[in-house]
């Protein structure tokens, strides 16, 4: 409401997935303008997925008093256009059920800032079709747990003293918060007053969910099966399907989503995983907009989906050609499936898919929550269809004909034999055996390689193997991701001088620090260039080493660097003692310990290099004493004007922080933390 008043706003769009109430809430808003008497006269009409441009010409002129008599498109867009805008009164248009994008002028609707007096509003399950519409977007969500029971009673007419409020409440949460369906069950329940007929409802609600309760799967089903349909790929569609596999409000790792879709061959045009990546962050930003995906607000590299989303998923998944089980009473009833997906309390084999046929099986997913099972080759004879599988708690005997493409958890000293491997991942908790020499070397096709912590996982079982290892690892030419964590600085420096590290598109490396490089350890995935190198205990002649062309070339490359330096350091600025072409790339910074004076100092002729620090978004420092300013010297945008954060602590020389053209880069600076600095004058 408050948008309608605002002079600056005339195209907005209500957008939310399907059965979430976009269409009940524009026509509450109707009703409240025309009391508030904002605007003179209201018009609504319903475009749908196939519109007919006529159809809603003539809705809108029936409720603005006009007759288009007119045959030509041009003259009966022109007539409704005059109508609009020809007479001195505020008129509220609003169109229902977009799902492209609509062209408003061939229609006769003005475009934005055509018409002072005149506003629009669009609804939509697509984002990206209103916002490719110029509309300013305002998103639906499902209802909070409290308003989805106000309006479960107001529907059902019970109060909170009924004598079965205690059921009603459980099936109103088996709503999940979606509007229609609270209104279709609650109207459906409305003049039940015994435990059965209550119960009933809420047995078929958990066991079926939705789709059975009569009403139900036309109102809400049926919307969110049309949004599925209308997904302009079948990349998109599968994607979906397979997010479904997951428990209800689960946070799916959109790493997963890359993987399963990679071993499953889902992406067209993928020669690589960094081509899947990119796929599936596309694919995911469509169902999002769709609103068919939802974003996990505690995990920024997962998504969520509605359970009621889940059930139609799992109802089209049970139709089409594949099948999915996602319940442990499925097992045995067919051997049609295509998925499995099941979590499983204990390692009970009798609720195991193993030695049963599964021709069609492509994906198995297990995860048992306690216990551990300890399978066999024999355990997977029937399942000559398998491409993706996650099995944890789990001691495999992997068998050697496997053509596994990814492979996650322990690993056998056979895995060498693995010739299609492409990713290989190590990030475990428990402790592996040492990685063998001559493994690595083997997985010619491998393109990503996760190699956790010496805690968990070592390099060779002495200094020798290990040192073979970093060679090996060196030599894989597909190599496009590499995690590891090093203990050893001369053997980081050891095995650079064989690796050409240019070719790494991303990479999460940390030298001679165990604690904290644990503590930063990106298990999310989400790293792209991540470096960290503690030389707190190496003095000088350690600090040497970071000069090393090949350190180098790293650090300049590197979007989130940590430095932990000696007191003692050398080191006495970032640019241009380190890097002279000022760190175009970094976005994150930690530093501590080290005597640097400034991070930026002034070269040449008083300018730093073109885009010095320009992505830079975050800067922690800690411990620093002889740090007297942060940015010295004259400082140009684009420089700094995507510093976001700067956490400064313990640093007791500093007096300033910023020169004042670097204050004029600072338009995103959002938090300043700042503790023990006594000599501060800014």
């Amino acid at each position: 409401m408050e948008a309608l008043k605002q002079e600056k706003t005339s195209l907005m769009a209500i957008c939310g997935m399907g059965g979430v109430g976009k269409t009940t809430l524009v026509k509450q808003i109707a009703d409240q303008v025309k009391f508030e008497k904002l605007f003179d006269e209201v018009a609504m009409a319903t475009v749908s997925q196939s519109p007919n441009m006529r159809n809603v010409q003539d809705q809108l002129a029936e409720q603005l008093g006009l007759k288009i008599t007119k045959q030509t498109d041009l003259a009966r867009a022109k007539r409704l256009y005059t109508r609009l805008t020809g007479r001195d009164k505020r008129i509220l248009v609003i169109l229902d059920d977009i799902w492209k994008e609509l062209d408003l002028k061939s229609l006769g609707i003005p475009v934005k800032g055509e018409c002072k007096s005149l506003k629009v509003i669009l609804t939509s399950r697509s984002s990206d079709a209103c916002r490719d519409m110029g509309a300013e977007i305002f998103e639906v969500n499902v209802l909070p747990k409290e308003e989805a029971w106000l309006l479960f009673k107001e529907v059902a007419e019970i109060s909170d003293d009924f004598a079965l409020s205690g059921v009603a409440k459980q099936v109103a949460e088996e709503c999940k918060g979606l509007p229609l369906a609270i209104v279709v069950v609650a109207k459906a329940l409305k003049r039940n007053h015994t435990p059965e007929s209550w119960d009933r409802p809420l047995r078929q609600l958990r066991k079926d969910r939705m789709g059975n309760l009569r009403g139900v799967q036309d109102l809400v089903f049926l919307r969110i099966e049309w949004s599925y349909n209308h997904l302009g790929t079948d990349e998109a569609k599968h994607l979906l399907l397979l997010c479904s596999l997951f428990p209800e409000d689960y946070s799916i790792p959109i790493e997963h989503l890359v993987r399963y879709g990679k071993g499953l061959q889902l992406f067209r045009d993928t020669e690589n995983l960094i081509d899947a990546r990119d796929k599936v962050d596309l694919l995911v930003d469509e169902l999002k907009s769709s609103h068919l995906l939802l974003n996990d607000a505690e995990k920024e590299d997962s998504v969520k989906l509605h359970d009621v989303v889940r059930d139609v998923c799992l109802s089209i998944a049970s139709k089409d050609e594949h099948e999915f089980l996602v319940s442990n009473s499925g097992l045995g009833e067919k051997n049609s499936y295509t998925a499995i997906s099941l979590i499983l309390q204990d390692s009970n084999h009798d609720l195991l898919p193993f030695c049963k046929e599964y021709p069609r099986l492509r994906l198995l997913r297990l995860v048992v929550q306690s216990g551990e099972l300890n399978l066999s080759e024999d355990s997977f004879v029937g399942m000559e269809a398998l491409r993706a599988m996650e099995l944890n708690n789990s001691s495999i005997e992997f068998p050697l004909l496997f053509k596994s493409e990814i492979l996650d958890d322990r690993f056998p000293a056979e895995i060498g034999q693995l010739s299609n491997l492409k990713l290989l991942d190590l990030r475990v908790e428990s402790s592996l055996h040492p990685l063998s020499s001559g493994i690595l070397s083997s997985l010619k096709k491998l393109e990503e390689l996760y190699l956790g912590s010496g805690d968990h996982l070592q390099l060779g079982r002495d200094k020798e193997e290990e040192i073979g290892c970093l060679k090996e690892i060196s030599s894989i030419s597909n190599l496009a991701c590499l995690q590891i964590i090093l203990y050893d600085l001369n053997l980081f420096l050891l095995s650079l001088q064989e690796f050409d590290t240019q070719r790494l598109s991303r990479f999460d490396i940390a030298v001679d620090n165990y604690e904290r490089a644990m503590a930063n350890l990106s298990i999310n995935y989400q790293f792209r260039k991540s470096f960290e190198l503690y030389l707190l205990d190496h003095g000088d002649e350690g600090l040497k080493k970071l000069f090393d062309p090949n350190v180098t070339s790293i650090v300049k490359r590197t979007e989130n660097l940590t430095l932990d330096l000696p007191i003692s350091s050398c080191l006495r600025n970032l640019v241009p003692d380190l890097g002279e072409n000022g760190f175009t790339n970094l976005k994150k910074l930690r530093l501590d310990g080290g005597q640097y004076e400034c991070l930026l100092k002034e070269i040449c002729n008083g300018f730093l290099p073109s885009g010095c620090f320009s992505q830079l978004q975050e800067v922690r420092l800690y411990s620093i004493s002889a740090l007297e300013c942060l940015w010295k010297g004259s400082v140009e945008p684009p420089s700094l004007c995507n510093l976001r954060s700067i956490e400064v602590q313990y640093c007791h020389q500093i007096t300033t922080f910023f020169s004042q053209s670097a204050l004029k880069c600072l338009v995103k600076l959002q938090k300043r933390k700042c503790l023990n600095y006594p000599n501060s004058k800014r």
